[in-house]
């Protein structure tokens, strides 16, 4: 019996909110958002019918709050809740308590949300199938520790419950297992509500493919083909494509039929994945089941022109699927670039922050999807999610050069983000060839953000200075105590800045209304034709137009930006002999450790007077659900610390100060 729907309340935020909200706003229901305080202003809160406010506070209050969620969609009329992916997307409580309220899930079965969402069970059920798993350890994390003689290294620490690569670290030694299994245990219990872990076979050089799958509650199950996703940092997935070109036809056929026999036999309803390791052999593993709408099923959309939000709200109503098996088809080749806000210069750590400016491309066979646009705010609290990019070619090199070129007209201006990490990986030789694993990046990380950073360094300064300054004289003043408002610089007609640690001088005067001369050793740039909005400047500098993306000026530093680097041009009214003393502070506070990400402090492991080793564990921060620890760079004993446990600092502000022992400066 079908049930029909009035009104879905979409129970997540962010980007998949608002693609949840468009095919139900298509369908002609009526939508309902939540929002926590941060997301107030939120662009998909204005797509909804009805917005309810969830409160203020920790995730475990807003969000992941199953009582206040039921709440509000029994006051709003909801007749059902879509949980979209993450937070309570695979929670089985949430599942039952729509139940008790006579609200329909868009999911699964809280029974099958049980094994679904539990690792060593769904393990269990596919190795009862005859599907072959990866070896695993399990128990706590004292027994796991105390058991490292079984061990065969490497191994995976991964949480037992949820998916999406969370809770999952590489251990390659018995001592590396030590230090990071609370790390894992922490992130499990933070983002799941569960810390258990265990241990699982390391399999090198796996490929990471997943079969998208539908199924209603008539018994019949269909499949959407593959998606492969070995592109991956942290062991979350950054790049996804389909059809799986690599892979010979008759594996993909024992892929799916695996992923359809685990889902018969669940009694599997509703949109979910089947995930898969292929090894360098050809054979295959079972990974886990998604038992939700993923982040990559934009692709498998654009292949088959099936919508699969669409399919999965028909199925929780009570329909049979409107398709069989032979009705589907793909055309073409699609693959997706996750943008998220991290520093590819710095370890791809969480880079939270207002977004100035947004620009995407638009076109024939490609897809955006996000939830942000310019002011937007990307808050530590959450998932570092900007957009996704989505495209589709007639081949997969086809489909590569229209994701080059689509990356290459992108903009994103306020916070360090990973399009510049795109722009590499899409043009290299090794991904080209289809010749990935799920280590592929991890093994070219470091060459890759080494180019990135030697990139920024080797900008031509002076264009960087001129670009500051045309930005200081055409515009109104907007602070009185900034440097770049003094008139001291007007008077004397020089600006004097700092670019990347090095130091330059410039000196100027107007030729004509919009036309400057710049001066450096002697050498004349002549600026004309100049245009600058709020978001972009642009100026013919010697005959060459140069084009700069603009990030508003914060404590006497503009942000200037060519899309995908962003520079900071500090300014100063000094004297050449006073850069010498700065240059000897900076050298002073060597010794002092600094928050590399704005975060809480989830523990600190040293005291005062406490003497440290080079590469001791000092603290640990939490940003974005990612926990980072810090380690000692230099031995030294600890003069001061300026933190507490559960204090949320800034980026580069002092956490700890050391103090050099006599031995280690005579060495």
């Amino acid at each position: 019996m079908s049930t029909p729907f009035r009104n879905i309340l979409v129970a997540n935020r962010g980007e998949i909110a608002m693609r949840i909200i468009r095919t139900i706003r298509r369908l002609g229901l009526s939508a309902t958002g939540i929002y926590s305080g941060q997301d107030k202003h939120a662009p998909w809160i204005e797509q909804c019918d009805q917005a309810w406010w969830l409160g203020d506070g920790r995730l475990v209050d807003t969000y992941l709050n199953i009582e206040r969620i039921i709440s509000i969609a029994k006051q709003s009329g909801a007749d059902a809740i879509h949980p979209g992916y993450g937070f309570l997307a695979e929670n089985f409580r949430l599942a039952e308590a729509c139940l008790r309220n006579n609200i329909t899930f868009i999911g699964p079965s809280p029974e099958v949300l049980k094994i679904a969402g539990n690792k060593q069970a769904s393990h269990d059920l596919a190795r009862s199938l005859g599907i072959s798993v990866p070896e695993k350890i399990t128990g706590t994390p004292d027994e796991l520790l105390s058991d490292g003689k079984n061990i065969h290294f490497p191994v995976l620490a991964k949480a037992a419950s949820g998916g999406g690569g969370k809770g999952i670290r590489l251990a390659g030694t018995h001592e590396e297992l030590n230090r990071i299994m609370k790390t894992v245990s922490d992130e499990a219990l933070n983002y799941f509500g569960d810390d258990r872990i265990f241990l699982e076979q390391f399999i090198p050089l796996a490929r990471h493919i997943e079969i998208q799958l539908l199924a209603d509650q008539h018994g019949n199950y269909i499949h959407l083909f593959e998606r492969e996703c070995s592109i991956q940092r942290r062991h979350q997935k950054l790049i996804e494509e389909s059809p799986a070109t690599y892979l010979p036809g008759q594996t993909k056929e024992s892929l799916t039929k695996a992923a359809l026999a685990i889902a018969k036999h669940l009694h599997y309803t509703s949109a979910g994945t089947i995930e898969f390791l292929v090894d360098t052999n050809g054979d295959f593993y079972f990974l886990e089941i998604n038992p939700r709408i993923q982040v990559e099923h934009g692709l498998t959309e654009m292949l088959t022109g099936i919508d699969i939000v669409r399919e999965q709200i028909h199925i929780a109503q009570g329909f049979e699927l409107s398709l069989h098996q032979n009705d589907i088809t793909g055309s073409g080749h699609a693959i997706e670039a996750r943008i998220y806000a991290e520093d590819p210069e710095n370890n791809m750590l969480p880079s939270p922050g207002k977004i100035h400016y947004f620009s995407v491309p638009s076109g024939e066979n490609m897809r955006i999807d996000t939830g942000v646009e310019n002011g937007s705010e990307i808050f530590p609290d959450f998932d570092p999610l900007i957009a996704k990019i989505m495209v589709r070619g007639t081949s997969r090199q086809d489909a590569i050069q229209r994701m080059q070129h689509a990356i290459s007209q992108s903009v994103i201006t306020g916070v360090h983000h990973n399009l510049p990490l795109h722009a590499r990986i899409f043009s290299d030789d090794d991904f080209v060839n289809n010749q990935i694993s799920t280590t592929w990046l991890d093994d070219k990380y470091a060459g890759i953000s080494a180019s990135l950073t030697e990139r920024r360094l080797s900008a031509d300064h002076i264009v960087l200075g001129i670009a500051a300054s045309i930005i200081v004289l055409f515009r109104k003043p907007v602070a009185t105590d900034s440097p770049w408002n003094s008139g001291f610089w007007r008077n004397i007609r020089q600006i004097r800045f700092r670019v990347g640690g090095k130091l330059t001088e410039l000196e100027y005067y107007q030729a004509r209304k919009d036309e400057f001369c710049f001066f450096h050793d002697s050498r004349e740039y002549k600026v004309n034709s100049i245009k600058l909005d709020d978001f972009r400047l642009e100026f013919r500098l010697n005959e060459t137009i140069n084009l700069w993306y603009i990030v508003p000026e914060k404590d006497g530093i503009i942000g200037l930006s060519d899309g995908h680097t962003e520079y900071s041009v500090e300014r100063y009214a000094l004297l050449q002999q006073d850069y010498a003393l700065i240059d000897e502070i900076a050298e002073s506070q060597s010794n002092t450790v600094i928050a590399p990400q704005p975060g809480t402090i989830l523990e600190i492991r040293v005291s005062e007077g406490q003497q440290v080793s080079r590469g001791d564990y000092l603290l640990t921060i939490e940003s974005m659900k990612l926990e980072n620890t810090i380690l000692a760079r230099q031995a030294g004993i600890v003069k001061k610390i300026n933190i507490k446990t559960g204090d949320r600092v800034k980026k580069n502000e002092p956490l700890i100060y050391l103090q050099e022992t006599i031995t280690n400066k005579l060495n």
